[in-house]
């Protein structure tokens, strides 16, 4: 796990207070390209571990 600011190292070390919000705010803007629905269905359930793992 990369820490993209030392914002968001304390943020993870920490309770997490407003987490989603400031994690919806640094992340990168989406790509837009089509996906296969199989990939975006992999992708869906990579992002709800990844949420899962900073909950």
């Amino acid at each position: 796990m990369r820490y993209l600011n030392h914002d968001h190292a304390r943020l993870i070390r920490t309770g997490r207070t407003c987490r989603a919000s400031r994690v919806r705010a640094y992340a990168p803007p989406p790509i837009p390209r089509p996906r296969p629905p199989a990939d975006l269905l992999g992708a869906l359930v990579s992002t709800l571990l990844r949420m899962g793992a900073w909950a």
